[in-house]
């Protein structure tokens, strides 16, 4: 499951910004409130590691975004182009 924007162990959000003119943001409320054209990038803490994944989809917006309860890995977010999203992630839906 999943399309991950690769980068530093550490730091993921940063450079998403620095490197790919992301913007980070507050939790969306929905998958229909990304922008047209937009990507969403969720950085998630994972301790030794952050995992930057691709909400591609409404099903994936749902894990990303909103967890299960005994979820509490600390998560920002972040909006990119969509085209550079998919090639950085290497996501090939079609």
């Amino acid at each position: 499951m999943g399309y991950y924007v690769q980068g530093p162990t550490k730091g993921k959000g940063p450079e998403l910004v620095s490197q790919h003119g992301a913007r980070e943001i507050s939790k969306p409320a929905s998958f229909t409130d990304i922008p047209a054209g937009m990507a969403l990038v969720v950085v998630v803490d994972n301790g030794f590691f952050e995992a930057a994944g691709y909400a591609y989809s409404p099903a994936e917006f749902e894990v990303f975004v909103n967890p299960d309860a005994d979820d509490k890995r600390p998560r920002k977010f972040y909006l990119m182009g969509e085209n550079l999203c998919r090639k950085l992630s290497d996501y090939n839906k079609a």
